[in-house]
């Protein structure tokens, strides 16, 4: 399942949904490169600095003052600089937890947007081994047979009984294709997968152990595993950890929950997001990223 640009044009121009879900074998690093482009070529771009200020003029302005307004955006380091317009790209989450960033308040319609829309805690774990034990010696790696998704939904033989989604790496097309698995965890086993490596340092064996151990009820489940063979021992880990991440808003990707009516009133998270994507003209205010 590889994303090809010249396919998806083809639906695009139709005005079509692709067929699948697609899954991006390579990396994002090629868009990034191009949307970045011009960013790097004429923008002063400053890293490790934290915004803590971004003041503007009160929505209670014309249309008319508003082509002649500015925004006031200070960073953590004192340093004070004026725009015509800004875009925040912060996660959802980051927004949640920084209401008071925003001076004078955001619009109630924002505001209220913010807090209806839901924020999850969805967490990735990568685990290497030195080959796809998984895969037998017959199978073609290029074969479009070779297993790509798999969930074990209530596992009897793990402790908590927590349900596991993986992808196989390893069936993706050459040459991103490598002995690696790909777990998606969300919810209460996102923050325990956190906890156990978040403060250990990834380049350690504890690290390592930590995970492999975790996981190993249910790799250990896949075709051709044994105990006994090295090649069925992970040599690699890494986790994400947005969930104690500030700048990630201490979770990941926006998603819409059941409400109760009587507790919160009627909720319409369709006008929410379109609320988010339409921003403030008024202020020079514009908001981008998944939940808009």
């Amino acid at each position: 399942m590889e994303a090809r640009t010249d396919n998806l044009l083809g639906y695009i121009e139709a005005d079509e949904s692709p067929p699948e879900n697609l899954f991006l074998a390579s990396t994002y690093q090629a868009i990034l490169d191009r949307i970045t482009k011009d960013t790097h070529a004429h923008a002063n771009v400053q890293l490790s600095t934290k915004v803590t200020s971004v003041e503007s003029q009160s929505s209670e302005v014309t249309q008319e003052s508003a082509d002649r307004s500015s925004i006031l955006v200070t960073t953590d380091k004192s340093q004070s600089t004026e725009y015509d317009e800004v875009v925040m790209t912060a996660p959802l989450g980051w927004l949640k937890h920084n209401m008071n960033t925003f001076h004078p308040p955001l619009p109630p319609r924002l505001q209220t947007a913010i807090h209806n829309i839901s924020y999850g805690r969805l967490e990735k774990v990568y685990l290497t081994f030195p080959s796809a034990f998984w895969l037998s010696s017959q199978d073609d790696p290029e074969s479009n047979l070779n297993p790509f998704f798999n969930q074990w939904l209530a596992p009897d033989y793990t402790p908590d009984h927590w349900p596991v989604e993986c992808v196989f790496l390893s069936s993706l097309p050459a040459p991103c294709a490598q002995p690696t698995l790909l777990f998606y965890m969300h919810g209460p086993l996102a923050s325990h997968i956190t906890t156990l490596a978040s403060s250990l340092d990834p380049s350690t064996p504890e690290y390592l152990t930590a995970l492999k151990d975790f996981f190993q009820p249910y790799y250990s489940r896949l075709p051709n595993y044994s105990q006994s063979n090295s090649k069925c021992e992970p040599t690699h880990a890494l986790a994400t950890n947005w969930t104690n991440d500030e700048f990630a808003g201490w979770g990941s990707y926006s998603n819409f929950q059941i409400s109760d009516p009587k507790e919160e009133g009627e909720v319409e998270l369709d006008k929410d997001i379109e609320a988010l994507r339409y921003g403030a003209p008024e202020r020079g205010l514009w908001f981008a990223g998944e939940h808009t």
